[in-house]
């Protein structure tokens, strides 16, 4: 039952009979040190090459192999599988094929360096060379092993030929056993092989990523026995994905992490499941960092332009060598008209747009600035040069000359700006006989002189015209202008013509001033109004300002005052500078009482300015008794206040109502209010010596 039910045991019992019939075998075969050679065989190959071992080296030889198989066979199917292969071929007489898995099996333990099995596999190969030379064995069930027919060479021989002392068919027979048995042992040891369980190991178990994100892997691998089938799954973060999802055995994952855009770190979880092995799952964390962001640096490009002379487009890219946002501007420096850029604003990259005019000139530059507050690389500047007109171009310099009274010369140049020959004249224009010019044509760029003859009258003016026929730019004009030749006469001139104060007065300041030639002496004076009027200065030459000193008024009417400036010799003189000031307002009211009768009612007064200015007055009632109101309680100017008195059921009684108006004459005016009562008064009870008892109403 123990043998039945144990494939250990077995195996080992199979083993040992194995050990056994060799090795009895080799004890029956008393010659084998010496074997005797038959010399009916003498001719036979199985003679030539053979190698015998004695029977200890046999028996060595066949522990080793037994222990060579259990140690390192057994553990490769391969060789397991040859060595099978090899008795099964054996068994049925197909030496070829028996001695090429002999060999694959001798090859097998020479890669895996199984010194022993090495051995033990060249002992056998021996047996496979002598096996060789038969061409058919057949293995019957028989008693001995006389019933056993073998054939040598090209004829047959009975065992008797091969001398009764000759151990071939010993060692035939005990070869034969011993791969039969030894290919049963392998055999039940191979199905009674058990695998050890399978082991999930993954390497490395966490990953840390730039923000900027990348390729790894993950290593998985089993490192236990059997077949490992495993999966992959993502359990948290949506920014990386990982392939392949499943697998068996050793294999690889490869993660691949997107770029993190976000100025916060993020973290994910892998977990790798192997169903049934030792460590599973595993878990893998994915970690990535934040964005760096960086400065923004302005970056423009090119850093030149060379436009032709005729009108036409061109671009300039900004771009953001750096991080974040570039807010940046862009303007045309000097803001000539002959080029523009558009927009003149944008946000990180973008494209200008430069739009330039036909040049009709010379070469003109111009500088275009690219500006970022606070950013790296600004401002930047691109220069810009626009290439000369091919045709000419007229053009003079200066523009005007300017000529003293007395006889003079000067001189403007006449210039080709542009391409080609330019061929100009020149000319007086209007007549101006005064002007001279030479020469008066010309080719090219020259020099034209102009001669002033001298002035004895007014000043005066004229122009000389140059003309280059169809060249661009022509005709060209300078103005030419000269002084009177007459000593020349200064202008008065005051400002302003006229001042006005309120009622308390102030200061104000004249300007005097020469709006001709020579020199101006003045003198000014308050002509009327000096009780409340004055100046700070009397005289002066030239250009000057004078202030005006103007009292406060206590009269209700406005007043007048003169102001006289004067300039001996001078155009505009002499100057009378009207002044007036506001009067004082006077507070006037009507009527000064109103008298109501005992069951009340409603009544008016007015109020007025009789005076001059601004008459701001308020309305108030002494005590503020709750019988009598009044509207409105304020105004300006002049005015009607509407007076309510309510019925009266007791004495007699009166109140002021109080009118002020501040800065006015008189700045207090009174409207008594009046109302008689129901009985006699207090008074006339008294009066009359019945000051206990009571009068009723008549």
């Amino acid at each position: 039952m123990i043998l039945k039910n144990n494939k250990a045991i077995r195996l080992t019992v199979f083993l040992g009979i194995a050990l056994i019939v060799n090795i009895a075998l080799l004890e029956s075969a008393p010659r084998i040190l010496n074997p005797v050679q038959n010399p009916n065989t003498q001719s036979a190959s199985i003679n030539e090459g053979v190698i015998l071992f004695s029977g200890r080296q046999y028996r060595e030889a066949i522990v080793r192999f037994l222990e060579a198989l259990n140690e390192s066979v057994m553990s490769n199917e391969r060789a397991i599988g040859h060595l099978y292969l090899a008795a099964s071929y054996f068994e049925v007489g197909e030496i070829e094929k028996c001695r090429a898995n002999l060999k694959k099996l001798f090859d097998i333990s020479r890669e895996n360096k199984m010194d022993e099995y090495h051995f033990s596999l060249g002992f056998l190969s021996e047996y496979s060379r002598v096996f060789d030379q038969i061409k058919s064995i057949q293995i019957i069930a028989a008693k001995s092993v006389e019933e056993v027919p073998v054939a040598l060479g090209e004829k047959p021989h009975s065992l008797d030929d091969l001398g009764r002392e000759s151990t071939f068919p010993w060692l035939l027979v005990g070869g034969i056993a011993f791969v039969v048995f030894i290919a049963a042992a392998l055999f039940l040891k191979k199905k009674s092989t058990t695998s050890a369980p399978s082991k999930l190991e993954v390497t490395p178990t966490s990953f840390s990523f730039p923000s900027a994100g990348g390729t790894s892997s993950i290593g998985v691998s089993n490192t236990g026995g059997g077949t490992m089938s495993w999966t992959a799954s993502i359990l948290s973060g949506d920014w990386f994905s990982i392939s392949p999802l499943s697998g068996k055995n050793n294999g690889t994952i490869t993660i691949n992490c997107n770029p993190n855009a976000e100025t916060s770190s993020r973290s994910g979880l892998i977990r790798v499941t192997a169903n049934g092995a030792t460590g599973s799952p595993m878990d893998i964390t994915v970690d990535q960092g934040p964005a760096v962001v960086s400065s923004p640096i302005l970056s423009v490009s090119p850093a030149s332009l060379s436009l032709s002379s005729s009108s036409g487009t061109s671009q300039i890219s900004v771009t953001n060598g750096g991080g974040g946002n570039l807010n940046w501007t862009v303007a045309v420096q000097g803001a000539p008209a002959w080029v523009s850029v558009s927009p003149s604003s944008g946000t990180n990259a973008g494209t200008v747009n430069v739009t330039y005019s036909a040049n009709s000139g010379s070469v003109r530059t111009a500088t275009i600035r690219f500006s970022a507050t606070g950013v790296q690389g600004s401002p930047a500047d691109v220069q810009v040069s626009q290439a000369a007109s091919t045709e000419p171009y007229l053009a003079v310099s200066p523009a005007s000359l300017s000529f003293s009274a007395t006889l003079s010369t000067q001189s403007f140049s006449v210039v080709n700006t542009g391409g080609g020959t330019l061929t100009w004249t020149a000319a007086v224009q209007g007549g101006a006989t005064w002007i001279s010019i030479n020469p008066s044509s010309g080719t090219g760029n020259n020099s034209v002189s102009v001669t002033g003859s001298a002035n004895s009258g007014a000043s005066r003016s004229g122009t000389v015209r140059v003309t280059a026929g169809a060249a661009q730019g022509s005709p060209k004009d300078v103005t030419i202008t000269q002084a009177s030749g007459t000593v020349p006469t200064p202008i008065l001139t005051v400002t302003p013509t006229s001042f006005s104060f309120t009622k308390t007065g102030g200061t104000q300041t004249l300007n005097i001033s020469n709006t001709g030639g020579g020199t101006l002496s003045w003198t000014a004076a308050v002509t009327s109004g000096a009780s409340w009027l004055s100046l700070s200065t009397a005289s002066g030459t030239g250009n000057a300002t004078v202030t005006v000193i103007c009292g406060a008024t206590t009269i209700g009417s406005s007043r007048t005052g003169t102001i006289n400036i004067t300039a001996s010799g001078a155009q505009g003189s002499p100057i009378n500078i009207a002044v007036t000031q506001e009067g004082t307002p006077i507070l006037s009211v009507s009527p000064s009482s109103l008298d109501f009768t005992i069951s009340g009612g409603t009544k008016t007064f007015n109020i007025t300015n009789t005076g001059t200015g601004v008459l701001s007055w308020t309305v108030s009632v002494q005590n503020n008794p709750s019988w009598v109101s009044y509207t409105p309680i304020s105004g300006t100017g002049n005015g009607t206040v509407t007076v309510v008195v309510a019925q009266n059921s007791g004495l007699s009684r009166g109140v002021a109502i109080v009118v002020s108006a501040a800065g006015a004459l008189p700045n207090t005016q009174y409207v008594q209010v009046n109302q008689p009562g129901s009985g006699l008064s207090i008074s006339r009870l008294y009066n009359a010596g019945m000051s206990n008892k009571t009068i009723k109403g008549r």
